[in-house]
């Protein structure tokens, strides 16, 4: 009907602005799982996130290291894609959940190197996601909180929880964050960067110490 094409309008409008949208209505007779003509809309109700003021220098220090930023979310491609975009994240592809259930597994290797946003995906979806990119060669480090990332996290390479996620998610982590703020991910890599560097030096110091006495003794 013109009311519910009306409702579905306004909340599209609203997810392209970064809103999270939830539609309340009366369904008439038995409910069959599917939305259909005998639903009445009620309301929408609107919900905001609030971006951190800090998430740009955050990215723009991912960019430094050359970590590849991808955006796996069971929300609205519309909502995510605007939260995105106004984080400094630029979406230039994006896939649903039904597209990237519909892809065999050789197809979803070919868009997941090129593709910035998954939304609407299902656990196994973020699963596959994860290893695809790991067919490819990539080191992936899968960052969640929730009972639906723990396949992704998992199947990572790295997992990163919040400290505030899930007990489950917590106890596949390889990492909790306990302030709960990926802005500590770029300090925690460039300080595991720094103690490789030391490692490495020190080795090859070790090693040209070591074959330098061996000839000594020759």
């Amino acid at each position: 009907s013109g009311v519910i094409q009306a409702s579905i309008t306004r909340a599209d409008a609203l997810a392209d602005r970064g809103m999270r949208v939830l539609a309340f209505g009366r369904v008439s007779g038995e409910m069959n799982g599917e939305l259909d003509h005998n639903v009445e809309p009620l309301a929408l109700l609107v919900l905001s996130d609030q971006i951190r003021p800090d998430i740009q220098s955050t990215l723009e220090q991912f960019r430094v290291l050359n970590v590849k930023l991808k955006i796996l979310s069971g929300d609205n491609v519309r909502t995510v894609k605007a939260i995105a975009e106004e984080a400094g994240i630029s979406i230039e592809r994006a896939y649903t959940g039904e597209q990237i259930d519909a892809m065999t597994d050789g197809e979803l290797d070919g868009i997941v190197a090129n593709a910035q946003l998954f939304a609407r995906i299902s656990p196994d979806g973020k699963r596959r996601v994860i290893q695809a990119l790991q067919k490819q060669g990539e080191y992936v480090a899968m960052v969640g909180d929730g009972v639906n990332d723990v396949p992704a996290l998992k199947a990572a390479n790295l997992a990163v929880v919040m400290n505030n996620g899930a007990r489950i998610a917590k106890d596949v982590a390889d990492i909790i964050l306990l302030n709960n703020a990926m802005t500590t991910l770029p300090l925690a890599f460039a300080k595991g960067g720094e103690i490789t560097r030391t490692v490495y030096a020190t080795a090859i110091m070790f090693l040209a110490k070591n074959a330098f006495i061996t000839l000594l003794m020759i």
